[in-house]
């Protein structure tokens, strides 16, 4: 005997156990999309429903930090970035996978990637205040290749996702400047030579018999 099912009951179903009937997966709708890397967008999703600017939805102000601004445009080095945790911030809902630093135009460059793949970003008391700050290097090059860093820059843009309420922005000043790699000697020219320090005789001192 073939059972029907009462769509009565199918509608107290749906209603208790809270499920939508709609099959539009979650986060297909609605979601908050921000600058990516590939000119694409980040998907905050759940994550955090904010993202972007005041066109593509909300975004909140947050404060970065760049610590050491005098950035060489021919070096090979890092930036190094601070995301300080405060009273109105936890910098620990930040989605790293989110994150980006650039001049803000929606290409930005994401965080650097050791050689295991894991991204160079920690949590760790940097001013001493007893809360965990956000560190994050990213590198300059990649920053150079980008153009979101060259000799015009007055400051660097930081994005990210939350996982939690909206994405976030900052921005903190920076200072680059072209330096020519230091040039080393040939071997040819370079001075091998020992210098042996001449120290003056010191007599013998025989005691008197």
């Amino acid at each position: 005997m073939k059972s029907v099912f009462p769509s009565a009951l199918v509608a107290a179903t749906v209603a208790l156990t809270g499920c939508n009937a709609d099959p539009t997966p979650r986060g297909a709708e609605g979601d908050a999309a921000f600058g990516a890397p590939n000119g694409g967008s980040f998907v905050a999703g759940e994550r955090g429903k904010g993202g972007g600017d005041g066109v593509r939805g909300e975004l909140r102000e947050i404060e970065v930090e760049i610590p050491v601004a005098e950035i060489n445009l021919n070096g090979k080095g890092k930036v190094r970035v601070l995301v300080p945790t405060t009273d109105e911030f936890d910098a620990a809902e930040i989605d790293l996978e989110t994150v980006t630093l650039g001049n803000g135009s929606g290409a930005d460059t994401r965080v650097l990637r050791k050689k295991n793949g894991a991204l160079m970003a920690k949590l760790e008391d940097d001013d001493g205040d007893g809360d965990l700050d956000l560190v994050l290097h990213f590198a300059v090059q990649e920053l150079v290749g980008n153009g979101d860093l060259t000799e015009s820059s007055t400051e660097l843009v930081f994005e990210a996702a939350t996982y939690r309420g909206p994405a976030v922005r900052g921005s903190a000043a920076v200072a680059p400047m072209s330096l020519e790699p230091k040039t080393l000697l040939p071997s040819s020219r370079i001075d091998t030579r020992l210098r042996i320090a001449r120290f003056p005789a010191v007599p013998a001192v025989w005691p008197e018999v």
